[in-house]
């Protein structure tokens, strides 16, 4: 990733996704790219997933879109890298915000790590959606990281 192809980032609120059939995590940074936050998740299922997805990328006053994808290839990842795609496209559909794919190989792993480091309890990492909102996170961070 060079970093000089990412310099119109700059001073830009970036949100990131976390992307799965059931629940989308979400994650925020503020404009200087200091600070990564959390989001609560969103029910991919609801039908009211799009219009919250929208609302929450305005409400946000996001510019662009990071989304996870797991290029890590194995039969399962290759699976869940279409619907992915499938995700993005919609997505591309739905907004006219700059959509940047990153490699998300390993961001639940690395968030259940985050999770015990910070002290999270057992019952507050098994509950559903926190996982996933932490590896938006984690995402995000790895893809500022990257560019800054």
């Amino acid at each position: 990733m060079e970093k000089s192809n990412y310099q119109y980032l700059k001073n830009k609120r970036l949100a990131a996704i976390d992307f799965g059939l059931k629940r989308v995590g979400l994650a925020v940074c503020d404009p200087m790219h200091i600070t990564v936050s959390t989001r609560p998740t969103l029910d991919y299922t609801s039908n009211d997933f799009w219009t919250e997805l929208l609302l929450f990328l305005n409400n946000e006053k996001i510019e662009a879109i990071v989304v996870g994808a797991p290029y890590n290839f194995n039969n399962k990842s290759s699976n869940i890298l279409s619907k992915v795609m499938e995700f993005v496209k919609e997505l591309k559909e739905k907004t006219t915000l700059e959509i940047l794919l990153y490699d998300e190989s390993y961001s639940s792993k690395k968030a259940s790590s985050v999770m015990l480091e910070i002290g999270m309890k057992k019952k507050q990492r098994q509950k559903k959606g926190n996982a996933d909102k932490i590896a938006a996170a984690v995402i995000l961070r790895e893809f500022l990281n990257e560019i800054i």
